[in-house]
C-alpha cells in the first residue's frame, strides 16, 4: 500500500489525462477491449509494480504519455471550428445532439440560424461529387431544439407536424419545409415537432414530453407522418408514460459528455478510414432519369418490395402497434385529433424508374406499409391516410409542367416541391374538416 500511495499522484495525472482525451474523442473508451484503454491499464500496472530503482524512469514515461493524451485532446477541441464543415455535409447532423432526458431520442442545438450549401445523403454515401444536387439552405431551430423560426412560440397553435427526418425537412431550406408552408398557406401558426433519427415510438415520446409546454389553441390537430421506408425498422420500448425510463441526473451529465465527444475531429478522421463506411457506396443505386442520374437507396428499395403480409409479420410490428395504440389513448385523454399520414419513399413514388418500366403507371396503389397499419390505426381511434397515390400523380404532373421532381436527385428525402405537395394535401384535409 505504501508503494501505491507514493505513486498515486503520477497515476492520477496519467488517468486524468486519459479522461480528458476520452471526453474529447469518442474513439477513446473506458473499456479494456479498447486498445488505448488497455495500454493505459497496462502502463499503470507496470508503474505500480516497477522496482524502486526504476520508478523515476517509468514515471517520466507516464508523464510523456500523459502529455501526448493532453495534446491530442487539446488539438481535437481546437481544430473543430476549422474542420467541422468537412465532416458534415448538411446541418441536421452537425447540430444534432443526444437529448438529456432520454437515451434514444435527440434534439437539435437550440437557437441555430445556419446558412450554407448542402447536398444529399446518397451522394455522400456514393462519394461521387459529380452526383451532388447542391443547394443553398437556411436551417433554424427554436429554443427547444426543433425546426421552427419562432424561438419561443406564444401564439396559440392548433396545427402540429410530428415525424422523423422526412417530415422535419432534412435537406430543405427553412421556408420550404412542410410546417413553414402550412403557416404560409393557412396564415395560422403551425409547429414542427419532428426530428431526425427517430421512429414511431420516439415520436410519441417527443409529443407527450413537449405537449405540456406548448401554447395549444382550439381544436388542435396533429399530423403524424410515418415514413414507409424505415419506420418499421425502428425498435420501440414501453409506450406507457409511467413506464418510460427518463434519465437520472448522473445520466444527463453523461449525455452532455457524449454530445462533446460526438463532434470529435480525430474520430471523424478515423471513421473515414473505416472500410465498413467505405462500403456504403455499394448501397447506392444509380438510374438514368431522362438523361440525368437519379439515386436510390437499396435498403429502401428492399423495404418497398415487402408486401403488407410481410410487414404484419415483421419482428417490430408489435412495437409499432403499441406505439399507435398509446398515441390513440393519449389523443382521447387530451381531446386531440391525431391524423396518421403514411409518407411514401422515393423508391415507391418513382418505382417505375427502379424497375426500368414505362413512366408513371396509373393508378398508384396504396403502399403495403399503409395497408399493414390501417386497421391498427382505426382500432386506436386514429384516422389514417396514404399519400402514395397523391404523390405519384403529383410527380407526373410536376415533371410534365416544370421538369422538376418531388425528391432531390441525390437524396432519400423529399425536396421543397415534395414538402409543398404534402402541405397542400394537409391543407385540403383542413378545409374539409367539419366546423365545431
Amino acid at each position: 500500500m505504501s508503494r501505491l500511495r507514493e505513486r498515486l499522484p503520477i497515476l492520477l495525472l496519467f488517468w486524468g489525462a486519459f479522461l480528458l482525451l476520452h471526453i474529447a474523442c469518442r474513439s477513446v473508451n473506458f473499456q479494456l477491449k479498447s486498445p488505448l484503454c488497455g495500454i493505459t491499464v497496462l502502463f499503470s500496472l507496470i508503474y505500480i509494480f516497477t522496482p524502486a530503482k526504476l520508478r523515476s524512469l517509468f514515471a517520466n514515461g507516464l508523464l510523456a504519455v500523459s502529455t501526448l493524451y493532453l495534446t491530442a485532446a487539446a488539438l481535437d477541441l481546437l481544430v473543430r471550428p476549422w474542420v467541422i464543415d468537412r465532416f458534415y455535409y448538411r446541418p441536421e447532423e452537425r447540430f444534432y445532439t443526444h437529448w438529456t432526458r432520454h437515451d434514444r431520442i435527440g434534439r437539435y442545438a437550440p437557437l441555430v440560424d445556419f446558412k450554407g450549401t448542402v447536398y444529399g445523403d446518397l451522394a455522400a454515401m456514393a462519394q461521387r461529387p459529380e452526383w451532388r444536387d447542391e443547394r443553398q439552405v437556411r436551417f433554424q431551430t427554436d429554443r427547444f431544439g426543433f425546426r421552427n423560426e419562432d424561438p419561443r412560440p406564444t401564439s396559440p397553435v392548433s396545427l402540429f407536424v410530428l415525424g422523423d427526418s422526412a417530415a422535419d425537412g432534412t435537406g430543405v431550406t427553412q421556408p420550404e419545409t412542410v410546417t413553414s408552408r402550412l403557416r404560409a398557406l393557412s396564415s395560422k401558426p403551425a409547429y414542427n415537432l419532428s426530428i431526425i433519427c427517430i421512429g414511431p415510438w420516439g415520436e410519441y415520446v417527443n409529443l407527450i414530453s413537449e405537449w405540456p409546454r406548448l401554447p395549444v389553441g382550439e381544436r388542435p390537430r396533429i399530423y403524424w407522418v410515418l415514413f414507409t421506408a424505415n419506420d418499421m425498422e425502428d425498435p420501440c420500448w414501453p409506450a406507457s408514460p409511467e413506464k418510460i425510463q427518463w434519465k437520472t441526473p448522473w445520466e444527463r451529465v453523461r449525455t452532455r459528455v457524449q454530445n462533446i465527444r460526438r463532434h470529435s475531429a480525430i474520430s471523424y478522421f478515423l471513421l473515414g478510414l473505416d472500410q465498413s463506411v467505405q462500403g456504403a457506396k455499394r448501397q447506392v443505386i444509380v438510374k438514368d432519369f431522362f438523361g440525368k442520374p437519379l439515386l436510390f437507396f437499396d435498403v429502401y428499395r428492399d423495404e418497398a418490395r415487402r408486401t403488407a403480409r410481410d410487414l404484419t409479420r415483421h419482428r417490430y410490428m408489435p412495437d409499432v402497434q403499441k406505439s399507435i395504440q398509446a398515441m390513440g389513448a393519449w389523443a382521447r385523454e387530451h381531446k386531440v385529433e391525431v391524423v396518421v399520414v403514411s409518407l411514401s419513399s422515393k423508391e415507391q413514388v418513382y418505382e417505375w424508374v427502379l424497375k426500368d418500366q414505362k413512366p408513371w403507371p396509373t393508378p398508384a396503389a396504396p403502399t403495403p406499409f399503409f395497408l399493414a397499419i390501417q386497421d391498427i390505426c382505426q382500432k386506436a381511434g386514429l384516422k389514417a391516410i396514404d399519400l402514395n397515390p397523391c404523390l405519384v400523380k403529383e410527380s407526373k404532373r410536376l415533371y410534365e409542367k416544370t421538369g422538376e421532381l418531388l425528391w432531390w436527385r441525390d437524396d432519400t428525402h423529399p425536396n421543397g416541391q415534395g414538402h409543398a405537395a404534402v402541405a397542400r394535401f394537409i391543407m385540403e384535409l383542413e378545409r374539409k374538416r367539419p366546423k365545431a
